[in-house]
């Protein structure tokens, strides 16, 4: 956890755009954090109602109130449903309950915290122990993959 992005950093990975981001899921459903998974579906339907892009297509449509445009409705209804994908599964609530939004994106792509560049700059930023460790295990690293082939080589000499 020492090497993955700051929860400051750009996850959405678009450039900057990070509305909706840092949000608690449980704030973005409604629910308390102990709630069970038949409230969680409750209130994903309820809210599913409230934002739905079709459902505010319609309202707009028949002039009533000057509510989110289709696009931002469609954002929080994104924000919506990944909240409630991610807190009615018990694994991926378990995640997020421990390292929150990020942990979850990473649960599902693990290759999306294989940013090159944010690596390198959380590891200028580590501290010198944290340093040390890694250098350690990367010199042990290359050391036995050098040492591999010589001692596989000694041992076929030896029979």
């Amino acid at each position: 956890a020492a090497f993955l992005p700051k929860p400051d950093d750009d996850e959405t990975g678009d450039g900057g755009d990070k509305k909706g981001e840092g949000e608690d899921y449980y704030e973005i459903l409604g629910v308390a954090k102990g709630a069970t998974p038949e409230d969680l579906r409750k209130a994903y339907k309820k809210k599913s109602l409230q934002l739905h892009p079709d459902k505010i297509a319609q309202r707009s449509a028949h002039g009533r109130g000057d509510g989110p445009t289709e696009e931002e409705a469609q954002r929080s209804f994104q924000r919506m449903k990944e909240a409630y994908e991610a807190l009615s599964d018990p694994k991926k609530r378990e995640v997020y309950d421990a390292l929150g939004p990020r942990g979850v994106k990473i649960m599902s792509d693990p290759g999306a915290a294989m940013d090159p560049h944010q690596l390198l700059e959380n590891l200028a930023n580590s501290g010198c122990c944290d340093r040390s460790k890694i250098m350690f295990l990367a010199v042990m690293g290359a050391g036995l993959a050098l040492l591999l082939p010589i001692l596989v080589c000694a041992k076929v000499d030896q029979e």
